[in-house]
C-alpha cells in the first residue's frame, strides 16, 4: 500500500514538503531530503499499510489512518545535510524509563531506510508487516 497522509490532513505528503521561495535555504534543503526520502520508503513497503502525519519538518510514521491512534509510531526529521533523525517510542516494558524514545541518526537515505525499518518493527506498530 503506498504511503498515505493521515485522514487527519489533506493532500498528499509529498505536497507538504514542496518548495516555496519564502521558505529559507535551510528548510528548502530538509523538504527536498524528505521529498527524496519518502518516495523510496514508500517502495520499500509496498504490502505494509502506513500513514504519514506531517509537521513542520517532521513525519510521523503510523500504522493507523488517525492521528490520535497511539504510541505505535516513527518520527523522522531531516536534521542537516544527508542525515536525518528518527525516533520511535518502544512498547511499555522494553526500556528502563517509562514513556521514553528511542532516538538515533543515519545519515543518507539507505540508512535512513533501513534504520526506519529497524525501527518500525521495534515499535511492534506494524507486526504483520512482511516489508519488515
Amino acid at each position: 500500500m503506498p504511503l498515505i497522509r493521515s485522514e487527519s490532513q489533506v493532500g498528499n505528503i509529498l505536497d507538504h514538503y514542496h518548495d516555496n521561495e519564502s521558505d529559507s535555504e535551510q528548510i528548502r534543503k530538509w523538504y527536498a531530503a524528505m521529498r527524496d526520502l519518502i518516495p523510496k520508503l514508500d517502495a520499500e513497503l509496498p504490502s505494509t499499510n502506513v500513514w504519514g502525519l506531517t509537521s513542520h519538518d517532521s513525519l510521523c510514521l503510523m500504522s493507523v489512518p488517525e492521528y490520535n491512534a497511539g504510541i505505535n509510531h516513527v518520527i523522522i526529521e531531516h536534521y542537516y545535510d544527508g542525515c536525518f533523525r528518527m525516533s520511535y517510542h518502544p512498547p511499555e516494558g522494553e526500556l528502563p524509563v517509562p514513556e521514553s524514545h528511542v532516538t538515533f541518526m543515519a545519515i543518507g537515505v539507505p540508512e535512513a531506510l533501513t534504520r526506519i525499518k529497524i525501527a518500525m518493527a521495534a515499535s511492534k506498530g506494524w507486526p504483520d508487516s512482511p516489508d519488515l
